[in-house]
C-alpha cells in the first residue's frame, strides 16, 4: 500500500527520482522489448515467480490468475513462446500437461533489473 511521505522533499530529490525512473524505463525498454502491454508483463512476472519458487506454471495455474480471457492469455503465451521469451516443457509425470518457464536470458535480464533497482534504492 502506498502511503504519502510526510517529510517535504526538495526539487533536487524529485529530479533524482525522475532521473532514476527514466534510467530504469530505458533499461526495461532495451532489455524487454517483447513486453508490448500489461498482459505480457503480468505473464512474465507470474511465470517467473512460480519458476523461482519451484512451482509449475501450467495453463491451469496461469488462467486461474485471471489476467485475461483464456483466448487472450493463450495468444500472448504463444507469441512470447515464439519470440523465445518463454519455454514450454512437457511434465515428466504427465506428458499431456505442459509447464511454462522464462528463458534463461530473460531470467538474467530480471536479475540485471534487480541490480538497477537495488542500486537506485541505495544511492
Amino acid at each position: 500500500m502506498f502511503t504519502a511521505m510526510t517529510t517535504p522533499r526538495s526539487d533536487g530529490d524529485l529530479a533524482k527520482i525522475f532521473n532514476t525512473l527514466d534510467q530504469i524505463l530505458a533499461f526495461k525498454r532495451s532489455r524487454f522489448p517483447f513486453m508490448k502491454d500489461k498482459l505480457d508483463h503480468d505473464l512474465c512476472l507470474l511465470i517467473g515467480k512460480a519458476q523461482i519458487e519451484g512451482r509449475r506454471a501450467n495453463l491451469t495455474y496461469i488462467t486461474t490468475a485471471e489476467l485475461g480471457t483464456f483466448s487472450t492469455v493463450a495468444r500472448h503465451l504463444r507469441r512470447l513462446e515464439s519470440l523465445g521469451v518463454l519455454r514450454k516443457q512437457r511434465l515428466a509425470d504427465d506428458k499431456r500437461n505442459v509447464c511454462y518457464r522464462l528463458a534463461p536470458d530473460v531470467l538474467h535480464g530480471y536479475r540485471e533489473y534487480l541490480d538497477i533497482w537495488q542500486g537506485a534504492l541505495l544511492s
